[in-house]
C-alpha cells in the first residue's frame, strides 16, 4: 500500500490464469528498470520457479541478469523494500502468497490477454484487490488488429478498468525469451516509462 508521500516500491505481478506472460513481464520490467540506472531485483513466488530458472539459464551461459532473482515465501512479501529498491513480485496463481502479495503490494500489475477466460480471469481478480492499491492491467500477446483485442480494450474501458496504453504485442522472439538475456525490451521499455512515470507521481 503506497502512503502519501511515498513512492511505488514494491510491484506484484499476478493473474489466476497461467500464460500470460507474468514471468516474461517480470524480467523485462526489471531488465528495463536496471537499464534506467535503478536498483531492482525479481522475487520468485511461483511454484514452477520460472523467474529463478530463468536467472539460472543466464548465469550458465554466461550472460547473467543485472540484478537478482530469488525465491520468495510470505516472509519474504511481508517485508518492506530497502535504500529506494524497485522490487518485482511474481506470484503464483492462487493461494495465501498471492493474497498476502495483493495486500502488501504498492502497485499490482495484471498481464492479461484478449482470450475470453483471461478477460473473465481478469475481472475476477481486481474484485479481490484493496481499495486503497493501485493496479493496470497489462494487455500482452496483443494482436491490435483482431476484433478480440479490441473487444477486450472497450471492455476494460467500458468497466473504467486502468491499464497501460502500451501493449505488449504478440511476437515470436517473446515467446523464445525464456533462459536468455532480453537484448530487446520492445513494448516493455514503453511500459517501464509509464510505470516510472507512476512511481514519480508519489
Amino acid at each position: 500500500m503506497v502512503l502519501e508521500g511515498e513512492k511505488i516500491m514494491k510491484i506484484v505481478i499476478c493473474n489466476a490464469k497461467g500464460g500470460v506472460g507474468k514471468t516474461t513481464t517480470a524480467i523485462h520490467l526489471a531488465c528495463a528498470a536496471s537499464k534506467a540506472g535503478l536498483k531492482t531485483r525479481v522475487y520468485d513466488a511461483d511454484m514452477q520457479a520460472s523467474a529463478s530458472l530463468w536467472a539460472d539459464a543466464c548465469a550458465e551461459h554466461g550472460s547473467p541478469l543485472p540484478f537478482d532473482v530469488l525465491p520468495a515465501n510470505i516472509s519474504t512479501v511481508l517485508k518492506p523494500t530497502i535504500d529506494d529498491e524497485l522490487v518485482f513480485l511474481d506470484t503464483p496463481p492462487a493461494g495465501a502468497l498471492l493474497e498476502k502479495a495483493i495486500y502488501n503490494a504498492d502497485l499490482i500489475i495484471i498481464p492479461s490477454s484478449d482470450t475470453a477466460i483471461d478477460y473473465m480471469q481478469t475481472f475476477n481478480l481486481q474484485r479481490g484487490i484493496p481499495t486503497t492499491t493501485p493496479f493496470k492491467v497489462l494487455i500482452t500477446r496483443a494482436e491490435t488488429h483482431t476484433t478480440a483485442y479490441k473487444a477486450l480494450v472497450d471492455a476494460l474501458d467500458a468497466q473504467r478498468v486502468s491499464r497501460f496504453q502500451n501493449v505488449i504485442v504478440k511476437r515470436q522472439p517473446l515467446k523464445l525469451v525464456m533462459g536468455t538475456f532480453p537484448k530487446n525490451l520492445y513494448e516493455y521499455e514503453q511500459v517501464f516509462s509509464e510505470l516510472l512515470a507512476m512511481r514519480n507521481k508519489h
